[in-house]
């Protein structure tokens, strides 16, 4: 029987988070959920790489969205309540994303 690999790593340096979704994976994921409320995109990567952000304004009819990247200056856990979300989150704050999630999708 072969070992799996985790899909979250055990330990994770803040600098091993930078991991950017590929534009043709955004587009594929935002086509195919539709999202047409307020949408929040937790870690949008640096400017000219932020794919969902990208996706979600040329392939969805989002009402509103809001990106946040801590590169960027702006943080997620001090965000707004909202409805939906696309991420792939930084594996060392997946804790912190995992339980604030739920708190402001109410």
């Amino acid at each position: 029987m072969s070992k799996s690999k985790s899909l979250i790593p055990k330990k994770n340096s803040p600098d091993a988070d930078r991991v950017y979704t590929p534009f043709e994976l955004s587009v594929a994921i935002v086509k195919y959920f539709n999202p047409n409320c307020r949408v929040v995109e937790p870690s949008a990567g640096p400017i000219g790489k932020q794919s969902f952000v990208s996706a979600i304004l040329n392939y969805s009819t989002a009402r509103h969205l809001k990106w946040y990247e801590l590169d960027e200056g702006s943080d997620f856990l001090a965000a707004d309540p909202l409805q939906e979300h696309y991420t792939w989150p930084a594996f060392s704050m997946l804790p912190y994303y995992l339980i604030r999630f739920p708190v402001i999708a109410r």
